[in-house]
């Protein structure tokens, strides 16, 4: 989740904490083993902690925070192993939106484009993207 979008969440948890760390660090602060634990059954915790991990401690209903986590959506821009949502058609011409200094970007980002007298021109391409 990107930072900006963290934020609001926190905003939305006030009198809650939010931990992120990494995950051999946070588990050996919870405790590995019944023996070492902080708490009665944490180490069942620590050992759930894989992949990017946070930790939430609030005072809500389980219910509560499962339904506010399964609602919350935000629109974001697509990062790269994203599936495509919508497919968009780009009909041979000029494209007048971009520059032609933008030209050899948009040709290494894989639109099939030329240069003709100054302006940016597209081949018919289809582009498929993210969208929320």
């Amino acid at each position: 989740m990107r930072n900006t979008h963290l934020k609001d969440v926190r905003q939305s948890w006030i009198g809650s904490r939010f931990y992120f760390g990494k995950n051999k660090v946070m588990s050996l602060a919870l405790g590995r083993t019944k023996e070492d634990e902080y708490k009665d059954n944490l180490h069942k915790l620590s050992s759930q902690l894989r992949g990017q991990t946070g930790l939430l401690f609030t005072n809500k209903s389980k219910k509560e925070v499962l339904r506010f986590f399964d609602e919350y959506r935000v629109p974001d821009y697509a990062r790269s192993g994203n599936p495509c949502q919508q497919t968009v058609m780009l009909d041979e011409g000029p494209i007048p939106e971009f520059s032609h200094s933008m030209e050899p970007q948009l040709r290494q980002l894989g639109l099939p484009t030329c240069l003709q007298k100054g302006q940016t021109k597209s081949y018919t391409v289809k582009l498929s993207y993210l969208a929320e």
